[in-house]
């Protein structure tokens, strides 16, 4: 059953392996159905995922390696896109003003500690956790964990989180 989700815009996503392919947005639920009884519709694992889209010209993303957050980015879009896109895509565009659209960000304590609890509960060593600012409360919305993600370009980070993560599952082959 679909449950009621009242006014505005839902989200179908597929889970994984889209890169953010497949994202269609419905505003109302017969709509839905007709979409979610299609097959081709799900991620490759058969998952898909419903979400309240909201309007924000900026998301978050949080790379996790182990217990640590390595680095914090924000990415530039337009209010209508449902989202990021992979690092590599995201690098490529840049703001009207010519700058990336990727930029390196402070995370808050609040954000660093739900992005560890969330690894955490997926039992996962390394990944990304995408979050947007809700525009009338200012609440952390998180919205995708990634376990298989592209990392930010070190020019953008200060840091090369490749070999980070080569590192860390150096030092895990040898414990």
């Amino acid at each position: 059953a679909l449950p009621t989700f009242g006014e505005g815009t839902i989200l179908f996503k597929p889970n994984a392996g889209s890169f953010g392919k497949g994202i269609v947005s419905f505003h109302d639920s017969a709509a839905l159905l007709r979409h979610a009884e299609r097959p081709a519709a799900y991620g490759t694992d058969g998952v898909a995922l419903l979400q309240r889209f909201h309007a924000v010209r900026q998301t978050h993303r949080v790379f996790v390696l182990g217990e640590r957050v390595q680095c914090g980015v924000s990415v530039s879009i337009d209010e209508g896109q449902f989202g990021g896109q992979c690092m590599a895509s995201a690098a490529k565009r840049r703001k009207v003003d010519g700058a990336s659209a990727v930029a390196l960000e402070e995370v808050s304590d609040a954000v660093r500690e739900g992005c560890q609890q969330a690894m955490r509960s997926a039992g996962a060593d390394v990944g990304s956790i995408e979050y947007l600012i809700e525009p009338e409360t200012g609440e952390a919305l998180y919205y995708d964990l990634n376990l298989l993600s592209t990392f930010p370009d070190p020019k953008i980070v200060g840091k090369d989180c490749w070999m980070e993560l080569a590192e860390y599952i150096s030092s895990k082959r040898k414990t």
